[in-house]
């Protein structure tokens, strides 16, 4: 593979930008709806509060912070994909209420973002997808108010288990693992958030929080394909899976789901790290 090929494939964002990737998106937001509360709430989201979600993505976030903040507060999201970010947009203000915008922008370029600074910057599953997260946590702590606060939630992927395991779950774990390391990202990144909020030069976090959830595979299995459908194009151009291997895992997961055997399967941890800005 050339070096070109090589640095597209490390600057894109590896999941792909679908209309499946986009329907996966919110049915994983669902997950962590009652995580997110729990850190804003720890937080102290309060009404009147000038909020960012910085890679809003379909703006489920959006959705519960402008309602936390309620038509005295704004909240402005902010992602890499104009078209996710519109039609969020639109859905909210037709449902919840006028306090919201979008602006599509790319934060690894550092930009200056409108409405800020912000009472509360928050990111949930951005900092997995960017190559240099400390950069974009040094950006994220200057658009902060001075009391305000930096929230940042991310995965730990490797809890992603299957018990009892399955040969045919390494499949699973060989594409996500190997696609998010070639691809120069780090798969653990929620665990290690606190390091690097102190390598951004923010500071011990002011506190951590971590959630997670178990469910039956049979519940769980069409998340677990979607995600290795999206993450499979770029696999394959790496080489690091094969179309034989790719189509055993995806006809062999629903049925081992569905076997006599009864399986559970771990979803990441989601892990919320957060500091507040001194007054």
């Amino acid at each position: 593979m050339n070096s070109t090929v090589e640095t597209d494939i490390a600057n894109q964002y590896v999941l792909g930008r679908t209309s499946a990737e986009y329907q996966r998106l919110r049915a994983q937001a669902s997950v962590w709806e009652a995580s997110t509360r729990r850190a804003l709430q720890a937080v102290g989201v309060r009404p009147g509060m000038n909020c960012l979600d910085a890679g809003c993505g379909p703006g489920e976030v959006m959705r519960v912070l402008g309602n936390m903040v309620g038509t005295e507060g704004h909240v402005t999201g902010v992602d890499v994909d104009p078209v996710i970010g519109q039609e969020a947009l639109g859905i909210l203000t037709a449902t919840v209420g006028p306090q919201f915008s979008f602006s599509a922008q790319d934060l690894e370029t550092l930009p200056d973002l409108p409405n800020a600074p912000y009472d509360l910057v928050y990111a949930r599953l951005t900092m997995i997808h960017l190559k240099n997260p400390v950069a974009v946590l040094e950006h994220l702590w200057t658009l902060v108010k001075p009391g305000g606060t930096l929230l940042i939630q991310d995965y730990d992927l490797s809890y992603a288990q299957l018990y009892p395991a399955s040969e045919l779950f390494e499949e699973f774990e060989n594409v996500l693992f190997r696609t998010f390391d070639a691809t120069g990202k780090d798969a653990r990144i929620g665990s290690r958030m606190p390091r690097l909020f102190v390598e951004a030069g923010l500071g011990e976090p002011t506190g951590t929080d971590v959630y997670g959830v178990i469910q039956p595979l049979k519940q769980m299995y069409p998340m677990l394909v979607s995600v290795y459908k999206s993450l499979l194009p770029v696999a394959l151009n790496l080489g690091l899976t094969t179309p034989e291997k790719s189509r055993r895992f995806i006809e062999g997961l629903p049925e081992l789901a569905t076997s006599a055997t009864y399986y559970t399967a771990n979803w990441p941890l989601m892990i919320a790290t957060w500091k507040q800005k001194s007054a």
